[in-house]
């Protein structure tokens, strides 16, 4: 049975009947003036599950316990420990 070196450089020996039967896929890659308007048009599924996630979103800051004054001075000094470089994150 012949063998063939490849890349691996005699690192292993790969059967030349393995060889021919392995083929490399390409993977095009496209700019934005070769797609399709297709492409940027969402579908369905995307536009559910988008929805879903603003909805499970609003839900959690609307069913979210309300924060004292002391609870949000104290996260934001938290922060500020966290993130020194950052003077200003409240618009964030």
């Amino acid at each position: 049975m012949a063998t063939t070196q490849g890349a691996l450089s005699g690192a292993i020996n790969i059967p030349s009947v393995i060889m021919q039967q392995c083929t490399i896929s390409t993977i095009q890659f496209f700019t934005i003036g070769d797609l399709p308007d297709s492409y940027f048009e969402p579908t369905a599924g995307e536009i559910f599950s988008l929805h879903q996630s603003r909805v499970a979103a609003r839900e959690r800051l609307v069913d979210a316990p309300l924060r004292t004054s002391l609870i949000r001075e104290r996260e934001e000094k938290e922060r500020e420990a966290k993130y020194p470089f950052v003077s200003d994150i409240s618009h964030l």
